[in-house]
């Protein structure tokens, strides 16, 4: 069988022999972040950030966050996402720990070419 493909300039969405589909996107990844949190062991201060969706993102990749909420050190700028445990957080490394807990916030990534999005 042929794949489908569906969409506009931005957004292609292919359905598969057998009905599966998936769908890639250009543009910017941005999305809402809900809550923070922070550990550090050994010296090194993670931080676990709270989204939507982490569909899209892979460690490696560049994204700039604006986290509010902590007292103090609030991680703001460009960070190396370091993993995506599920399906809802991303980690990134920070060099100075923050206190007490994120409460929200925004993570964006620039456009690097197409990334996915399984339905």
């Amino acid at each position: 069988g042929t794949a489908v493909t569906i969409g506009d300039a931005y957004t292609r969405m292919f359905v598969l022999p057998g009905g599966n589909s998936i769908t890639l996107n250009y543009g910017t990844f941005s999305q809402a972040i809900t809550g923070a949190s922070f550990a550090t062991v050994a010296g090194v201060t993670t931080i676990t950030a709270t989204v939507s969706s982490t569909s899209g993102l892979a460690a490696g990749e560049t994204v700039t966050v604006a986290i509010t909420g902590f007292s103090t050190h609030n991680p703001n700028g460009d960070f190396t996402v370091t993993s995506v445990p599920s399906g809802t957080t991303f980690t990134f490394v920070v060099l100075t720990a923050p206190t007490g807990s994120g409460s929200g916030g925004t993570v964006t990534m620039a456009p690097s070419g197409w990334w996915w999005q399984a339905l």
